[in-house]
């Protein structure tokens, strides 16, 4: 069973050493370990969760953005295999994570490992487009990601 709460202390670290290779891999090409990922992402969020697996911190995700003034926000998602082979449970709930993030946040983008089919499914599930395109970073290939909210006219 999942849950998802605010993240708490000590959650970085029990997810940073848990986190499954790709994710890992999405850590190195920002150029950070994971828990270095980590600790910046939550760090630099606008909103941030830890997803349990059976009680246990297995996922931390959330939004960071550069500045409040601008409406782009960048979501993230680093977990372990166990939050892996839970991503159906994952995918049931993250639409009203993605609404909230998007309410704050009308422009969403990002980088996805162009190796982590898992995630780039997910992604595309969620609605998000995942461009062909690859980007190198740390000699990882990454494909950009976003999603953006239609614009409601007055």
């Amino acid at each position: 069973m999942i849950t998802i709460r605010e993240v708490r202390p000590g959650d970085i670290e029990k997810v940073a050493v848990l986190m499954r290779d790709m994710d890992v891999r999405e850590c190195r090409a920002a150029g950070f370990t994971p828990y270095q990922g980590l600790f910046t992402a939550v760090r630099q969020s606008a909103l941030a969760w830890c997803g349990e697996v059976d009680g246990l911190p297995e996922a931390l995700f959330g939004v960071t953005t550069s500045s409040f003034l601008l409406d782009t926000g960048y979501p993230w998602f680093l977990g372990s295999e166990r939050a892996r082979s839970n991503a159906r449970a994952f995918l049931t709930v993250a639409p009203q994570y993605v609404a909230r993030i998007e309410a704050m946040f009308p422009h969403l983008e990002g980088l996805v490992h162009a190796e982590n089919r898992p995630a780039i499914l997910w992604l595309r599930r969620l609605g998000f487009v995942v461009e062909t395109e690859i980007v190198h970073s740390n000699g990882e290939p990454l494909h950009p990601f976003h999603k953006s909210r239609p614009c409601a006219l007055p």
